[in-house]
């Protein structure tokens, strides 16, 4: 019996078997109704749970020219500890997957994601401290698709308004990192563990209520950018946004903004320092077709922070169109589509071609997902990929098939 055939029975009879505990609806949205176990005589409850895929790509490189295929299972137990305390409440979550390739097992690796919430709520005012911490290989979060191990850690502290008076606010600060665990060289001298940075970011919201369920949103974003190595541009920016958010008719829901954003760079041993001026856009709207029918678009448009050669940013425009049909309450259909856009400020040269980068990437796919009850659900999904650059090196095309089962309380 080959390797593959193992891993695939193995998979199979987990699925089949696997009675465990529980899912938190926090780290996924697979058992919605999920309502986990009451700890003792306190208001906390427990979620733990487990999330088994099989996955065929057909491209595990994201190569356009040595393609390879496997077949990847996906094991991901989660644990979720939601505490109310008065009208406040406390979260902590964790989930981690373990990736097992069935032929090319040096691209085993596991993930990490771990998130925390404390929301204390006053009479008028509400305080939030969020953070999440990822550890995690994604070849598809580089410009290059070149394998590489990440941590992020994201903190949020932010008070805002809770009361029905028209005039609101939200204030807050973010702190975020990333960490590239690489030593590989980049270009020249430069590594990506290099490319390491610290984002300071001050966020002010004003928010009038002009409609019982819709508020006008004016807002201003401030962020300094730090890099660990002298390599590398250190950046301000400043990024006034004027949006819409809540209920624009009974059908349609919206929570976008749009503005201009101003950002400057400085001088760097390495790294051009390009400013960056252009719009900037970001959020979604949602389409209540019918109460089985749901549309849903969101897209974003900013300047991004690059890892390729000596560019200091790119200017990403991207979007996605997702359709949702409800067969029933336990089945539903859901065909998306992406659209991604980036462009490079500066010349480079890849095997004597000089010119500015550009990428499209294109995507779509379609998922089949079945609730059978509130503590086991079942999909099956399909995904295409395609990146077309005009540096033809970073093009490629992937599909991947997907069925999973979860299961928990």
């Amino acid at each position: 019996m080959s390797k593959r055939i193992l891993v695939l029975l193995t998979a199979a009879i987990m699925l089949a078997t696997f009675r465990a505990t529980a899912l938190a609806q926090m780290l996924s949205a697979d058992l919605p109704d999920s309502q986990g176990l009451k700890l003792g005589d306190t208001n906390a409850r427990l979620h733990v749970g487990m999330k088994t895929s099989l996955i065929y790509d057909d491209n595990i490189y994201l190569s356009k020219d040595n393609k390879k295929d496997d077949v990847i299972t996906v094991l991901e137990p989660m644990v979720a500890i939601v505490a109310p305390f008065g009208d406040n409440r406390f979260i902590a979550e964790y989930k981690f997957s373990e990736y097992l390739y069935a032929d090319y097992t040096k691209e085993d690796h596991p993930d990490h994601l771990v998130k925390g919430l404390i929301e204390i709520n006053m009479t008028d005012y509400q305080l939030t401290l969020a953070e999440q911490y990822q550890r995690f290989t994604n070849r598809a979060n580089m410009e290059d698709s070149t394998r590489m191990r990440q941590q992020n850690n994201d903190f949020r502290a932010g008070i805002a308004t809770v009361n029905e008076n028209r005039l609101g606010f939200d204030v807050g600060y973010r702190n975020r990192i990333e960490d590239y665990i690489s030593d590989q060289i980049i270009t020249g001298n430069m590594k990506y563990n290099d490319k390491d940075r610290m984002y300071h970011i001050a966020d002010i919201q004003l928010l009038y209520r002009f409609a019982p369920k819709t508020s006008l949103i004016f807002e201003t974003d401030l962020g300094w950018i730090r890099y660990d190595n002298d390599y590398n541009s250190d950046s301000f920016y400043v990024e006034p946004l004027i949006g819409v958010k809540g209920e624009i008719t009974n059908k349609i829901t919206a929570n976008i903004r749009g503005g201009y954003r101003h950002q400057e760079y400085e001088t760097s041993s390495l790294v051009i320092n390009d400013d960056f001026e252009s719009a900037v856009v970001r959020g979604g709207i949602d389409f209540q077709m019918t109460k089985d029918d749901i549309l849903n678009f969101a897209v974003e448009r900013s300047a991004y922070e690059s890892t390729y050669k000596t560019i200091n940013y790119y200017e990403g425009t991207s979007g996605i169109l997702k359709y949702t049909h409800a067969f029933s309450k336990k089945l539903s259909l859901s065909p998306y589509g992406t659209y991604q856009w980036h462009r490079y400020p500066k010349e480079t040269t890849e095997d004597s071609d000089t010119k500015k980068r550009r990428d499209k990437i294109f995507g779509g796919g379609v998922s089949l997902k079945y609730v059978m009850r509130d503590w086991v659900a079942f999909e099956a999904k399909y995904d295409y990929k395609e990146k077309d650059s005009n540096f033809d090196k970073f093009d490629y095309k992937d599909n991947a098939v997907t069925v999973s089962a979860t299961i928990g309380f």
